[in-house]
């Protein structure tokens, strides 16, 4: 999914629009076609999500009450209002649930709140038998297989806990609460092979928790001192500490994009896209390389030259994107690339690229 979004991203710095992707549901793996939901709908939803998000409950639940005054039949908007009202208590929450089910009981978002919800009440055997209904319904949800581990780690079984964040960083390796989970759990049951595992692909997709876990695992330090030999133009060094630190040649590309460095970002992008064309961390190393030295041509050519089966960008190379994006496109082309890759927005900091690297020039 995130790697076919690549093949819009010529039209958005190219300036070209166009209307909102169609409403889609995913039941048992398979995507269907929505009903209409009015925008008045839509508008009030997104106020009650964004309320809830900033931890502002009670403005959450009005927002949704408004939502609901447009659409009532929505499971959606029913899931969100039990979820919000389960600190109060589990009846008024059921009351809510009760009819988000009655409406569609193979949404699987209203099965996992349930369980979140009986959890945070101490119920954990009932949690679990809805947070498995979640999974039947949905297997691909990240949320659902976290919980899940936590349940199951709480009833004792951590073995079994652990073997279920295993595969879902398997499935995918992208996911950063997968992998903080697979940490816990891999340090609760004294699995060092796996908590290093997982604090090493932290310090790959989420770099501000890097000084935290090289200080925790000073063993996955040469991590950080990759940056050092590409901020001091050794590049066959830089290589040799990403091959200890197990960086890929195209990330490599990507952090030196991230540092500024256009011509080694260039030069490291070029040597990865000859052999793998479909490498989309190098794809995007090499057009920001293009668009931090001014070099449009480059740009150009660079733009149209990703394969036709990319892979999937990881979480640094997502956020460069989006930098360039801004950049080129303005604001909503790079919140709709972000949003639908599954990051949070970047906010821009003074002196800085929106992923927070900053223009230095080679």
């Amino acid at each position: 999914m995130r790697a076919a979004l690549l093949g819009i991203v010529p039209l958005f710095v190219a300036g070209c629009m166009f209307g909102p992707p169609p409403v889609v549901r995913v039941v048992n793996g398979r995507e269907h076609v929505g009903r209409y939901i009015s925008p008045e709908a839509y508008a009030s939803y997104a106020e009650g999500a964004y309320f809830e998000a900033k931890g502002q409950r009670e403005e959450a639940q009005r927002a949704y009450r408004l939502a609901l005054d447009e659409d009532p039949d929505s499971a959606a908007i029913w899931t969100r209002l039990g979820a919000l009202s389960c600190r109060r208590g589990r009846q008024e929450a059921e009351n809510a649930f009760g009819r988000a089910r009655s409406i569609d009981a193979s949404y699987a978002p209203l099965w996992r709140e349930q369980a979140q919800c009986e959890l945070s009440h101490g119920h954990i055997d009932t949690a679990l038998t809805a947070a498995r209904k979640a999974f039947a319904l949905d297997p691909d949800d990240q949320e659902t297989s976290v919980l899940m581990a936590e349940l199951l780690r709480r009833q004792g079984h951590k073995a079994t806990a652990l073997r279920w964040l295993e595969a879902l960083v398997a499935r995918d390796p992208t996911s950063l609460s997968g992998w903080r989970a697979l940490l816990k759990t891999a340090k609760d049951t004294e699995n060092r092979q796996q908590e290093l595992r997982a604090a090493r692909a932290l310090l790959l997709r989420a770099p501000d928790q890097r000084a935290t876990l090289e200080h925790r695992y000073p063993e996955l330090a040469p991590l950080g001192s990759v940056d050092e030999a590409l901020l001091s133009r050794d590049v066959d060094q830089a290589r040799q500490r990403a091959l200890a630190a197990h960086l890929a040649l195209g990330d490599l590309a990507v952090r030196a994009a991230r540092l500024g460095l256009p011509a080694t970002a260039a030069r490291l992008a070029d040597k990865v896209l000859h052999a793998d064309p479909e490498d989309a961390n190098a794809w995007i190393a090499r057009l920001v390389a293009a668009d931090l030295s001014g070099d449009q041509a480059a740009f150009s050519t660079a733009l149209v030259s990703l394969g036709q089966s990319p892979v999937t960008p990881r979480p640094p190379a997502a956020r460069l994107l989006a930098a360039l994006l801004q950049r080129r496109a303005g604001k909503a082309a790079a919140e709709r690339w972000l949003q639908g890759y599954g990051l949070p927005s970047t906010r821009k900091q003074p002196g800085a690229q929106p992923d927070g690297s900053s223009r230095l020039k080679e």
